[in-house]
């Protein structure tokens, strides 16, 4: 059963990767019952949804790798046993924020600690790496390569976290939540341009 579901994850994984990305134009067409300016409008809408949430996920997964080679090499750097093994899993599960430091610090600490030649000194090692990731990446790698392109500040982001995962569950909310309220934006912006008449 395990060869067979790898092979049926394989098989939508590659057909996934090979299929052509749908367009706004290809969902309106069918929705007849719309007036060819909503159509132009839901179509505009889609695209820009579209675009933001492969811009995000590229830009992120790109950032998850450069911080699981960073975390990875300073662990094993520092003598931590399976050093670059757990660092690098602390920076791609980072593709969903947080994940991979609530995941792999907990394992990280431990093994600094108290496994073959573990002591205050390694742990302090450890905790100083990874102290020194976050500041890497809060204020260097995330801003240099994710830019400002979602709209949203410190306290939008923070927001958009806490309410994505109460609406769709922790795992997949705080996993989407940052496109969803970059796209909820980029929404109220377009309807406030067309429908609602500016206050003089």
């Amino acid at each position: 059963m395990g060869v067979v579901t790898l092979l049926v994850t394989l098989i939508f994984f590659v057909s996934f990767l090979m299929a052509e990305p749908r367009r706004g134009k290809d969902i309106v067409e069918h929705l007849p019952f719309l007036k060819d300016e909503t159509k132009s409008f839901v179509a505009e809408q889609f695209d820009t949804f579209s675009d933001i949430l492969v811009s995000f996920f590229q830009r992120q997964t790109v950032i998850c790798l450069i911080e699981g080679c960073l975390y990875g090499g300073g662990f094993a750097l520092v003598g931590l046993p399976y050093g670059f093994l757990v660092g690098f899993a602390l920076g791609i599960l980072n593709l969903i924020p947080l994940f991979g430091t609530v995941v792999c610090l907990p394992v990280a600490l431990p093994l600094a600690y108290f496994v073959q030649g573990g002591s205050l000194t390694r742990l302090f090692l450890v905790l100083s790496v990874w102290a020194c990731g976050q500041i890497l990446d809060g204020y260097f790698i995330t801003p240099k390569i994710q830019g400002n392109k979602t709209g949203l500040g410190y306290a939008g982001v923070i927001f958009s976290f806490v309410f994505w995962a109460a609406m769709l569950g922790p795992m997949l909310g705080m996993l989407l939540a940052i496109p969803l309220s970059a796209f909820c934006v980029v929404l109220w912006q377009a309807v406030k341009r067309r429908y609602i008449k500016p206050v003089v």
